[in-house]
């Protein structure tokens, strides 16, 4: 029996014609045109008008729907036509900018200063000194003569340095809240450019799960009577009916759409994962046999048979459980009282938040919306977009970390007297081994988020990009300082000090992931895979699912992004005023990676979650612990060098508006003093622009996607 001949036997009836272009996620061999389809609907780019597209049969994948048809945007392109992507994105590139920003200002302001007078005037270290007085020696080289230790002995250059720092220290205040009033802009901006399902779209919770059958049927007579009660046609909306109606034949008249276009109930789908994870492992056994088959020209047919029927037994309940939530008098015990809610104008749904906000403490205090289901109160919350919603060890791995740190900090010390160019060349190795730690402090968190929970994508990735930038933070900087400063205190400028260390770090983390981004193994690596896959053809034993996460570029969340930056910003404000060359290489840095990070997504990367506002919100309130840990730092090295004789009072009040500006609410201050004007919306109904829309809250949930995804393809076939 032929080998082919046995392939065309497995694959009798699986085969994918030409004419009709259709997604099977557990087809194997896998269709490779359709996982081109895929990799090309995946990618980044503005969709293309539909007069531009010659195949409309292609101008969308089977799999997810979104349009493949794409042009490719320029490097120079504004983020915020990035929008597209989420509101996340063009935010992100604008707190890069803004941090670069800062650090300029800080340079400007007090660096300058302290680079120049370290280096033209300061004269406490020397060159070639000999053993005596070790305690207090400083010998003079490049790094040395650029850092505060070269004027710690000259007290008028000190404390004017310290005044200049504190006056970096209003103007930082200052600017972090004119980067709230941009970030707000920018986001009035997206939402007026850019129209998303949750511009029409509310977040029903609380709503009685006891009694859920025809939940949404009742829940829409208790929307409706709620809107024709308290929420009047905006005016601009009767303006846009009335010219319709003016447009349309007598005869057809005008249908006016419903107010109320959608709710999509969410279900607890644990038990989906339990047969989906029984199917899958029908898929594997398949997978081993069919390795097995094409390795050693071995067929079983009543084997295969045995598999096959096993797998489709695992589709037939996997679409048996979902088909129950499609069936509006069931029970729906999975029901788990909460609905996204779809307006058929974005007016009504301004109007709807409007009437029933209510905020987190107030609802502890008693505080209620307008809307009960069953004598119960449902609680109103603005919706995240669809794809932003979501279906110790780190001690451990901390404490490893400071340990291998603080003992390549001691072997420097007792290797101090015997050999300076050893000590330098261990101060750089342990620059660049503390670069690659931070990587695995951030893959650590990001495992260990996993497991917290949190009812979107955004919030998941605020815990991520907080924890893992704070720890980088404290791997980076702190921990070396605290070695150097509870047992080495008397070598912070010498030979293998912590200024050598802290300056290699800063080159180190100027380098190293600007390189590491530029190289991006971990593109290669799938491209490579993806090539070797390619080479099977037929005898692929990927899954056509498999296939396409193949071949979609390496998934963005930004969260790994926004640590770095974090990191960065803190370790230099923590160490600006000893190592003011320090504040150069982070500028170069960020600069740096600026451009690779737009290139990367541009070309290499896919977004497959729309990350809200908030992200990069919370990630300027992390970034606010710059001014304390500033202020601190600013104070502590003086009272170092000066042995706590000679601390200017300007670090004093420096370290008291640090912590004044540290406790004060300073993104709420600014939405109170500072308004930003919205624009005018353009008023059309939800139905109008849908189908322009790659995903909606239907399409986005697991139980009811089929049915949604299915009903989409009809009414695009209607309105071809």
């Amino acid at each position: 029996m032929s080998y082919d001949f046995l392939l065309r036997t497995i694959m009798a009836g699986q085969q994918i014609k030409d004419e009709l272009v259709t997604f099977d996620p557990d087809c194997i061999p896998p269709n490779f045109e359709i996982a081109r389809l895929h990799q090309k609907a995946s990618a980044v780019g503005k969709n293309s008008a539909e007069e531009e597209i010659v195949n409309m049969q292609e101008a969308r994948c089977p799999c997810c729907l979104k349009w493949t048809e794409k042009a490719p945007l320029s490097m120079k392109v504004s983020p915020l036509k990035l929008s597209f992507l989420g509101t996340g994105v063009p935010l992100f590139f604008d707190f890069i900018k803004q941090c670069i920003t800062i650090l300029i200002i800080m340079f400007c302001t007090s660096g300058d200063y302290n680079l120049i007078t370290n280096i033209a005037f300061g004269t406490s270290c020397q060159k070639d000194l000999d053993d005596t007085n070790t305690s207090d020696n400083c010998d003079l080289n490049y790094i040395t003569q650029s850092s505060l230790a070269n004027k710690r002995l000259d007290s008028s250059l000190m404390n004017l340095q310290q005044m200049l720092n504190l006056v970096s220290i209003f103007i930082i205040i200052i600017l972090l809240q004119y980067i709230r009033i941009q970030q707000r802009t920018i986001l009035r901006d997206c939402d007026f450019h850019t129209t998303t399902p949750s511009d029409f779209g509310v977040k029903l919770s609380h709503i009685p799960v006891d009694n859920a059958g025809q939940i949404k049927d009742r829940l829409s007579k208790v929307l409706n009577e709620f809107l024709e009660k308290n929420v009047p046609y905006d005016p601009k909306v009767l303006k846009y009916m009335e010219s319709k109606m003016k447009r349309k034949n007598v005869k057809k008249g005008y249908k006016i759409p419903p107010r109320i276009h959608s709710i999509t109930l969410c279900y607890d789908i644990s038990k989906y994962e339990q047969l989906n994870a029984k199917k899958e492992s029908f898929v594997k056994e398949k997978q081993k046999y069919l390795e097995k088959m094409y390795e050693n020209y071995m067929y079983v047919d009543n084997e295969l048979n045995e598999i096959e029927k096993n797998l489709e037994a695992g589709r037939q309940q996997v679409k048996l459980y979902f088909d129950q939530f499609l069936d509006s008098n069931s029970e729906q015990k999975e029901f788990v009282g909460i609905a996204f809610v779809t307006f058929q104008w974005e007016a009504d749904q301004e109007a709807f938040i409007n009437l029933n906000r209510t905020t987190v403490w107030g609802r502890y205090f008693g505080e209620q919306t307008k809307i009960f289901l069953d004598d119960q109160n449902i609680v109103v919350d603005e919706a995240p977009e669809p794809n932003d919603i979501k279906d110790i060890q780190q001690d451990i791995e901390r404490n490893l970390n400071c340990w291998a740190i603080f003992n390549i900090s001691k072997l420097q010390q007792e290797l101090l007297e015997k050999e300076n160019l050893l000590l330098k060349k261990l101060a750089s190795l342990a620059s660049v081994i503390i670069i690659f730690i931070n990587y695995l402090l951030s893959y650590s968190i990001k495992k260990i988020a996993a497991f917290q929970g949190f009812s979107t994508n955004t919030g998941h990735h605020i815990s991520i990009a907080t924890s893992a930038g704070i720890a980088q933070f404290v791997n980076s900087a702190l921990v070396t300082w605290l070695v150097f400063t509870l047992l080495f205190d008397e070598n912070y400028y010498k030979d293998g000090g912590l200024i050598y260390n802290q300056t290699y770090v800063f080159i180190s983390n100027m380098i190293i992931p600007a390189v590491t981004a530029i190289l991006d193994p971990f593109y290669w690596l799938k491209v490579y895979q993806r090539y070797s896959e390619e080479q099977k053809g037929k005898y692929s034993v990927c899954t056509q699912e498999q296939l396409h996460k193949l071949f979609e570029n390496n998934e963005e969340t930004l969260s790994d992004r926004y640590a770095g930056i974090i990191k960065t910003m803190l370790m230099t404000s923590f160490y600006a005023s000893i190592i003011p060359l320090g504040i150069l290489f982070s500028i170069g840095a960020l600069t740096l990676l600026y451009w690779v990070y737009k290139y990367q997504f541009l070309r290499r990367r896919t977004f497959k979650q729309s990350l809200s506002f908030n992200l990069s919100i919370e990630m300027t309130e992390v970034l606010e612990y710059m001014i304390p840990i500033y202020c601190f730092s600013n104070f502590w090295f003086q009272y170092t060098f000066t042995k706590g004789k000679d601390v200017s009072s300007f670090a004093i009040i420096g370290v008291v508006i640090g912590i004044v500006n540290a406790v004060l609410p300073c993104y709420e201050l600014n939405q109170a003093l500072f308004i930003i004007e919205d624009y005018e919306q353009v008023t059309r109904p939800y139905k109008k622009i849908e189908k322009s829309l790659d995903s909606d809250y239907s399409r986005n949930n697991p139980a009811t996607q089929d049915q949604a995804k299915e009903k989409f393809i009809q009414s695009m076939r209607v309105n071809k």
